[in-house]
This record gives C-alpha cells, structure tokens and sequence, in this order.
C-alpha cells in the first residue's frame, strides 16, 4: 500500500489545495495492450506481429513469453486478450466521473511496437467515451529500463511519445530511473514527483483560477504561463554539424541542462537471456547517450556512438566518431540507458529524441 500511494503521486501535490485525488487501479502483471482493450478493438489495428532489431530476438521472446504454440507468434495470448478488461475495473468505469487517465504500461508490447500506437489510440479513446469528456486529460508512461528490450524499446517508447501529440495527452517518462535493467523501477518517489509536475501543468493549462494559484504558491515572482513551460521537459530546438576537425555536432535546448549518470549506471552487469546480443563495454557517463549515422533506419549497425559529450548552458556537443557524412542523431536510444540531461530549474529528464542535423 505504502508503494502505491508513493506511486501515486498524491504525496507530491501539497501546493495546490483543490478536490482530493481518487485512484482506480487498473493494474494486471505483464500483460499486452490487448489485454486492456474491449472486444471489437483489436480489429481496428493492423493484425500483430513480432519486430526487433535483431533476427534472434523474437524466438527468444516467443520463450520468454511462452506464447509461441498458444498465438504463433502474435503475441496475443488468447486465453488474455480481453481479459484485464472484462475481470477488471476498466469495465465498470461506464458511467463514472473520470476526470483523467494516468497510464504505465508496455515491456509486454515491445514485440508489437509498430501497432502499439494504434492500440493506445483505441483504448484511450474508449476511456473517452465512456466518461463522457473528449478531452479528458490522459498521462502515457515512457517505458522504464528493460534488459530483455533487444534493442527494440526504444522504439515502443517512440510510439509512446506520439502519443504526446493529441490533444490533452502527455508524456511523463521513467526511462532513466531504473535500477540493472528491471523493468520496474525503485524510485517510485521520483516518479510520482514527475506526475506531479505534469498534473499542475494540465491543471493550470485546464483552469485559470488553478494557474494563478500555481504562480502564487510555487514561484510568486513568476507569471503562470512561466510556470507552466518550467514543468514540462527539456526541449531539443535543433541540432548542427559542423565542419571543423574532429566534426562534431552541437544541439541546442531551451534551457539550461546538466549531464549525469542514471541509477542503472552503478550496475556492472545484469542477467539477460539477449546478453549475447547487447554487449556493453562502457557504463554511466563513458557511454555517451547520442549516436549517430548518415541514414534514418531501424538498423542498429548503421548507427555509431558519439564521444566527448560536452554541456555548457543549454548547448551539447559531441564528436563525431569518424569522417562519414552525419545527417541524423539520436538520444538515449538505449533499452537500459546509463547517462542522460536533466533540465537545471526542475530535474526532469530530457526525453528521446531523433532529429535530422543542419549543416552549421
């Protein structure tokens, strides 16, 4: 219980004096978005199928998962799909007062990443519809840490962060808080300190009276639109290469970011039925967070780490590791990532990105 209400987020919000927050739990162990969905849904999505980055990752999953003679290879149990929504709470939320949705779910999705975006789409707007509300404010998770990703989670937290783009939905991430590649992080405090953040943004941004209070209780000096930029996360506004010897490429925030190492960085290694497939040889802040290659492609060989990742101010640079031609980079493109940039005024983590670079 203690772990929950840590989880929450409730504990975080002592600035605002509004209504009490009420929480229905939702919650079943490891199970796929079509567990969650009502019935006709899944039809509305392409049919599922295992992709990963690399050719040994699927036939390792179908193990992990166990799922390989009950779907062939779907990834949709049948004796889950449906489940978590007929013996659950989502079921009898029709006709409820839901004010707000706030999601964490997906290490059992990573196989489906390419449709995984569509089966949000359905289910947040069924929560919608049963409440009434076409705008009611939804809150996605980025997905934290995983050791079993294959290089493939990166990805599924891209279709996460689309999701960011409609109306009244947001991202808070826990990409980086995790501990030794468990996709379920320690830190449940961190993370409940950055719902908290992101629900006085959606409030202040939903209510006037709210917003104003917010500038008067949280930094007085500050009008409520200031505010409401300081929560959110750190933005990347453009990266450029630049033609001096070594090359190295400069990406500009607009904020003030400092770099250091994520809680996974202390691990010096984790068990991984994929180890063969992910070495690592750097840990923490050795490893840059940024790579780099001349091509946009789900390919991981064609990407090459970036070195002597600098920060002063709101400006990164980095070297470019060879004399090829760059014209994409990308960050924190890790299933378990060991260093990432945090905002200076709020601590919260620059999420990942993937930009095409300028010529400087």
């Amino acid at each position: 219980m203690d772990t929950q209400f840590r989880f929450s987020a409730e504990g975080q919000l002592p600035e605002i004096n509004v209504a009490p927050i009420g929480l229905l739990m939702v919650s079943f162990v490891g199970r796929a978005m079509s567990c969650f969905l009502p019935p006709k849904t899944l039809d509305q999505c392409p049919k599922p199928k295992c992709s990963a980055t690399h050719d040994g990752c699927c036939p390792t999953w179908n193990d992990e998962f166990k799922v390989s003679k009950m779907a062939a290879n779907t990834y949709d149990r049948p004796d889950l799909i449906h489940t978590c929504f007929k013996q659950g709470t989502m079921r009898k939320m029709a006709g409820m007062s839901l004010t707000g949705v706030l999601w964490y779910q997906g290490e059992s999705d990573v196989p489906l990443w390419p449709i995984y975006e569509c089966r949000q789409r359905q289910l947040f707007s069924y929560l919608r519809e049963i409440s009434s509300t076409s705008d009611m404010p939804i809150i996605l998770t980025l997905l934290a840490p995983w050791s079993e990703g294959c290089e493939t989670v990166p990805y599924l937290r891209q279709t996460q962060l689309n999701m960011g783009q409609y109306q009244n939905m947001s991202v808070v991430t826990a990409h980086d808080v995790g501990l030794g590649g468990s996709i379920h992080p320690p830190d449940k405090r961190e993370l409940g300190r950055r719902y908290a953040l992101e629900m006085m943004r959606l409030l202040a941004l939903d209510d006037p009276q709210i917003s104003a209070t917010m500038a008067q209780n949280i930094a007085a000096t500050e009008t409520s639109t200031a505010v409401m930029e300081r929560l959110k996360p750190p933005e990347v506004d453009r990266c450029v290469v630049s033609t001096n010897t070594p090359a190295t490429i400069a990406c500009y925030f607009n904020e003030k970011i400092i770099k250091r190492a994520t809680p996974s960085c202390v691990v010096t290694g984790w068990k991984s039925k994929l180890k063969q497939i992910q070495p690592r040889t750097k840990w923490c802040c050795e490893d840059t967070p940024f790579e780099v290659s001349g091509v946009n492609s789900t390919e991981p060989a064609v990407w090459l780490p970036a070195q002597n990742a600098t920060v002063d101010g709101n400006v990164v640079k980095v070297v470019i590791p060879t004399a090829q031609t760059v014209t994409f980079v990308r960050f924190q493109w890790d299933d378990v990532p060991q260093c990432s940039l945090y905002s200076v005024a709020n601590d919260v983590p620059v999420l990942p990105f993937l930009v095409e670079v300028a010529s400087g």
